[in-house]
Parts: structure tokens; sequence; C-alpha cells
């Protein structure tokens, strides 16, 4: 009885030790003549389902961090040190095999894996992980050239992590506090706020400042106002040139010149943005209520054309009636997030944020950031102390 008893004990405690996979979502991957570089040194590379892969846990030899947490089953891949001045080369091989014929099944793996802050889709191969190499891009310029048949990734310069306190605001109102929401905030209170950020000493940023990299103070704040009300404009805008600080307000450009009551006037934008103390982010064009979140049954195809017409109208009405340039910051609408958007919001903006709570770290990774909520009962004086 004793023998039964532990082979079921060693099997459960394999099941906690090595990475889950459904085995109903599987494909195989493929032998390839594709290529994976990173900053030009190549790695060995798999193909699935259409997509150039790479193991996850290979990524140690080319400068990043990879960790895996058993309790959690998530692993994590970071930047914590410059590139590696030396790095390996593999050398491509069909080992007698035609570029497409099967070569190992591929399970969809249960582990979620982080590539920085955000969660990546992954695959299991023999008990270790495979990722794309596209979404490695939060690290630098990821590129497909058809011709050499290369899957390539530049890394960005390395850049320390450094702290940065994302505050969210939504409506400031005057008058009393009594029975407001929990996004919103009064003129008297958010005056207070600025002020305890004065008085201890913090520097507020905008977010083109932190994207480009400039050393941040060691009390660095991003101020951020999503939705886009009237007030932004009436009450913030006034006590933001009082205390010289900046802010990043993210509209949803559906609203603004339209029949909702409360939301701003491209008029209002564009003063806005000639006090050089405001940029203006997306916050879809008409996707709030339902944030970008996939429909039921949608197909991914469907999904990507639906929510990438969204967005790209988003950014070029900005573009348009305010003048700004590039359109860099996104904020997800109610923080609904959807890994189908992955792709399509890192082609497009440099900085995402979240309703998430607590503190970020910038420098590696500039996507899927959490804030600090600010209304009447939650100053800033409550987190930042």
């Amino acid at each position: 009885m004793k023998r039964p008893i532990s082979l079921l004990l060693a099997f459960i405690l394999c099941l906690a030790v090595v990475p889950a996979a459904h085995a109903a979502n599987s494909d195989y991957a493929r032998y390839t003549d594709i290529v994976a570089k990173i900053n030009g040194h190549s790695l060995l590379t798999y193909v699935v389902d259409g997509k150039a892969a790479v193991v996850a846990e290979d990524l140690r030899n080319y400068g990043f961090t990879v960790r895996w947490n058993a309790t959690k089953k998530t692993l994590r891949i970071t930047r914590e040190a410059p590139e590696p001045e030396v790095w390996p080369d593999y050398t491509p091989s069909l080992s007698g095999h035609a570029s497409g014929d099967r070569f190992h099944r591929v399970l969809r793996s249960d582990v979620k894996t982080y590539v920085g802050d955000v969660l990546a889709e992954s695959y299991n191969i023999g008990g270790k992980t495979l990722i794309s190499m596209k979404s490695l891009s939060v690290f630098g310029k990821a590129a497909w050239d058809p011709n050499a048949r290369v899957s390539s990734l530049t890394l960005d310069p390395y850049r320390p992590k450094q702290n940065l306190h994302i505050l969210m605001y939504h409506d400031i109102v005057k008058g009393s506090p009594e029975q407001l929401g929990n996004w919103t905030t009064t003129e008297e209170l958010f005056r207070k706020d600025l002020q305890w950020l004065k008085d201890n000493g913090y520097t507020t940023y905008l977010p083109s400042e932190i994207i480009s990299g400039v050393p941040l103070a060691d009390k660095a704040v991003l101020i951020t106002f999503d939705d886009g009300y009237m007030s932004n404009d009436t009450i913030a805008l006034p006590i933001l040139r009082e205390f010289g600080m900046k802010a990043v307000v993210c509209i949803i450009t559906s609203y603004v010149d339209s029949a909702q009551d409360g939301f701003l006037t491209w008029d209002a934008c564009r003063e806005m943005a000639a006090s050089g103390l405001i940029e203006f982010g997306s916050h879809t064009h008409s996707l709030h209520s339902s944030g970008i979140l996939r429909q039921k049954g949608e197909a991914q195809a469907s999904y990507q054309q639906r929510v990438s017409k969204d967005l790209d109208a988003s950014i070029e009405l900005i573009r348009k009636e305010v003048g700004q340039e590039k359109v860099s910051f996104f904020a997800y609408p109610n923080g609904w997030r959807d890994s189908w958007a992955n792709d399509l919001l890192r082609e497009r903006f440099d900085m995402t944020v979240t309703t998430e709570h607590g503190m970020s770290k910038v420098g590696q990774n500039y996507y899927d950031l959490p804030r600090y909520n600010i209304n009447t009962t939650q100053p800033v004086s409550m987190f930042l102390r």
C-alpha cells in the first residue's frame, strides 16, 4: 500500500512544480529557416501558430532576468542589468527536415507570463515556456524581414528602474464633498493635493518627458485625468498654472464637442495644450462603456479591426484638433484589459496606465502601469506620505 501512496504523492508534487498546459489547445512547432535575433545575435527559434517564438528561459543569456514563481505559477521577464558583454549566437539547422515540417508538440500554457508588466500569451514546449518575439517589443523595436527571414528585436538603451507615482483624477467640482462618487474630488481638495506635493518636494512630468528617458527626480509624479471633463479646463488648469504643475488628460474623443454634458470642447483642448502644462492621451474614441474587451463570440481578426479603427480615430482627432504631434499615452477605460489588445496598443502608444493601485517603476517598461485613485476620501497624502 505504501508504494501507490508514494507514487500519488510524487504525481501531486510534479503537478505543483511543472508548468501546466491545456492539451485541448495544442499545436506543433515547425522546423524553420526563420531566425530570431536580439541586437543582431541569433537564438533558438520556433514557429508556433505562424509566429516566431523563443524559449523564455533562453533569454537569460541575452540580458534578461527570468523569474519563476511556483506558488503563483507566474514567469516574469525583465531587464535588470545592461546588455551582456559576451553574446551567445545560435546557428539554426533544419536537421534534414523541410521547413514547415512538424517538430514538437506545443501546448497552451497555464503559466501567467509577464514581459515587463504586460501579460503575454505563452506556450509550453517540453516543460519550457515559449513566447512570441513580438511580445518582447516592450523592451525595444520588433521587426520582421521577410526577405532575410529574420524576426529581430533591437533593445532600447538600458535604463535603470525609477519610481513614478501616477495619480488618477476624473471630474473636479466646486462646493461640498458630501455625496460625491469614487471618481470625483472638489476644487478645494485638488488645490490641497497640489499644495501637499509642492510642500513635500514632488516634481510633475508629462508622458513625453518620461518616455524620453530623462532622469526623474526622486519624488516624481504623473498627474492624469480620465474621460475629459470640462472641469479639467475650468477648474484644474488654473490650479495647475498656480503651482506650475503638469498633467495628461485622457479624452474620450467621441464625447468632445458632442451632446454629452460636462465634457471638453476642442476649443478648450486647444487652450489647455497651449498652456504647455497639458498633454492629451487617448481613452478610446467610443469604446469607453465596453472598454477594449472582446465581444462574445468575436473572432480575433474582427476584434483587431474594430478596436484598431477606434484607437486610430481617437489618435487622429487629437492630432488634427489639438495639433499634438504624437499621442503616446493611453488609459484603459474602466481599467479593463484584453490580451488581444496588447499588440494594438504597443504599436500605437508608448505608455499605458490601468486603474490598479500602486506605485509604478519605469525605465524598462512603460505599459500597464498602476495608479493611485484620488478622490474626496483618498487625498494624495494618503499614498505618498
